[in-house]
């Protein structure tokens, strides 16, 4: 009886431990995630009002060589651009065509695309329309938020090892 009731009292412990565990972590895992959701929506909005700014100073031309530009200098798949004519007839950018899962109305959408050399699972995108024409501005969901593209050790990481090994060289 005596053995029974401390296994007993052990794993009331360990399922207490477990739930007070989920309990702490779980809201700090939905922050997280939304706080990382915000920002790159924020991102995409300022890189469509970017390229709002250079259609409205420059012209629909201007925004073509523009976005053929970024297109050429990026990673593939980094960003997706595409600028349309009011039929959604491709005119610049790195997708063959409008997505059929993303309506030509403004907003923010999550969707899967296939770009030209890989597929990308789940994109965030962006649409605007510029006149007679749309612009979607989009981001691979996998690849890090903020354009890194690795993983960065926070500045209160990186600050004490930066100390450590400075501290260390000037010995």
């Amino acid at each position: 009886m005596m053995r029974s009731s401390a296994l007993s009292l052990a794993l009331g412990y360990v399922a207490l431990g477990l739930a007070s565990l989920v309990l702490f972590a779980a809201p700090l895992w939905y922050a997280w995630q939304v706080t990382i959701q915000e920002g790159r929506t924020e991102y995409l909005q300022i890189d469509a009002q970017r390229l709002t700014e250079v259609y409205r100073r420059e012209g629909a031309d201007a925004l073509k060589s523009f976005i053929d530009t970024r297109v050429g200098m990026q990673i593939a798949g980094e960003r997706i651009l595409l600028l349309t004519d009011a039929s959604l007839h491709p005119l610049a950018g790195n997708l063959q065509a409008w997505p059929a899962a993303v309506p030509a109305t403004p907003g923010n959408y999550r969707v899967n695309l296939g770009l030209r050399d890989r597929g990308i699972e789940e994109a965030l995108v962006h649409v605007t329309n510029l006149g007679n024409y749309n612009l979607l501005v989009g981001r691979d969901n996998a690849l890090p938020a903020f354009g890194t593209d690795s993983p960065q050790p926070s500045p209160c990481c990186a600050s004490p090892v930066y100390w450590s090994a400075s501290s260390r060289a000037a010995r």
